[in-house]
């Protein structure tokens, strides 16, 4: 129930630490797809900048997930899943002497559509690189739709882009269709952005469970 990815070189448009899954057609996880837990290492060889990468499965959850992004390029980075599964926990590291370059990183997943389950539970996100580049921004949340009910990001180096201009962090998710619980965005010394959000970018937060 373990998955392990290593991922060196080469070139490719998704990568998923957990299962294919299939779509339901009701609101329920299928829990047979999920794994336990999920491993991805990301290296600085691989750099197609359209790749996405996926703690979690396409439809399907896992229990852990953590991605560590040591160098190359990536579009957008997601602790859990793509279209549909539960995540108990995940976590993204950027360790200190990362090169990694990426559009967006999220301790949540994507959520094609609001009406299928794809959230996480505790979200982290720990970005310690100064060579590390964000272009849009750190999130603690999901990307399009759906939820992650707490997150967690932990900053203690600049956040800039490739020009060098500082970004923003959001304790929630992007987009008007997803929804955070409670966030938490800690800024250790050393740690400079643009601007903190405890919230999302257009992301909701609702600080109770009715919603989930």
């Amino acid at each position: 129930h373990n998955t392990r990815i290593d991922a060196y070189s080469g070139t490719v448009e998704r990568i998923f630490g957990g299962t294919h899954g299939v779509k339901t057609e009701n609101k329920v996880d299928i829990v047979p797809y999920n794994v336990e837990s999920t491993l991805i290492n990301y290296y600085e060889s691989m750099i197609y900048s359209s790749a996405d990468i996926f703690g979690a499965g396409a439809n399907s959850g896992a229990e852990q997930t953590v991605v560590n992004l040591y160098g190359g390029n990536v579009n957008n980075v997601h602790g859990g899943a793509y279209t549909e599964g539960y995540t108990w926990n995940s976590v993204i590291n950027v360790p200190v002497e990362s090169t990694i370059h990426a559009n967006a990183i999220f301790g949540g997943g994507l959520g094609e559509e609001e009406g299928r389950p794809c959230d996480v539970g505790v979200a982290t996100v720990n970005y310690f690189s100064e060579d590390a580049t964000v272009e849009l921004g750190l999130f603690g949340g999901n990307n399009t739709a759906r939820a992650t009910k707490e997150s967690h990001i932990n900053v203690s180096v600049p956040v800039r882009n490739s020009n060098g201009i500082l970004q923003s962090v959001y304790g929630a998710g992007y987009g008007n269709a997803t929804v955070a619980g409670f966030t938490h965005v800690d800024l250790i010394p050393g740690a400079h952005v643009a601007k903190v959000y405890g919230g999302g970018k257009e992301g909701k937060v609702y600080n109770h469970y009715r919603y989930y």
